[in-house]
């Protein structure tokens, strides 16, 4: 259902010209392999292609990324609206950080499922913290309509969650469990299948 309604999305938009040549592309190899590395921040570093997943280069990670097995950084998020999120007053709960761009299409890739994975497990407790990364709000507005996203989505407007995060990719997935743990870590776009299976390790 997640890659159907993917499809859709890429073919409108393909059709309205919104996106280029490049980005369509992109998109199509993804829903060719069922898997695509998310684009790379202009101001980062090489990345580097490895297995199904978009890895970045292991001498150019950034020495502050937590790592799998370690506390979430405590940060504090404002929404579209203006409403003021700290990730430790969601302790008890299962936590999902997506970090997300409208220009990315593994990003519009993935999204589907999120949408999905959210709407099926919100009653277990599931939070999705949907981080868009340096874009304006009405920008966040319109795509969040487009994909029908009902979870908190917050700005990152300065870069300074992605930095508490290393994030080096988009998207980045990072899936904290309910004592604040951090048990995955993901960067490039997730098919259905590969979400649920990460979501497992917070949910239970």
């Amino acid at each position: 259902m997640a890659t159907k309604m993917a499809e859709q999305e890429v073919e409108r938009l393909a059709r309205a010209g919104v996106l280029g040549k490049r980005l369509v592309a992109l998109v199509a190899l993804a829903l060719v392999v069922g898997v695509v590395g998310g684009l790379v921040l202009a101001r980062r570093g090489p990345v580097a292609l490895s297995g199904d997943a978009l890895t970045v280069a292991t001498a150019q990670m950034p020495k502050n990324e937590p790592l799998t097995g370690s506390p979430a950084p405590d940060i504090v998020m404002t929404d579209e609206n203006g409403r003021v999120t700290r990730l430790s007053e969601l302790r008890g709960k299962p936590v999902l950080i997506n970090f997300w761009a409208t220009w990315c299409g593994p990003c519009r890739f993935e999204m589907p499922a999120m949408v999905e994975a959210y709407e099926k497990h919100k009653g277990e407790g599931l939070t999705i913290l949907a981080v868009n990364v340096q874009e304006g709000a009405q920008e966040v507005k319109e795509f969040a309509k487009a994909f029908k996203m009902t979870f908190p989505i917050t700005l990152d407007t300065k870069g300074q969650v992605i930095d508490a995060y290393g994030v080096r990719a988009m998207p980045t997935s990072i899936f904290v469990d309910r004592q604040g743990i951090i048990r995955a870590r993901w960067q490039g776009a997730l098919t259905g299948e590969q979400l649920e299976e990460r979501l497992r390790l917070i949910l239970r």
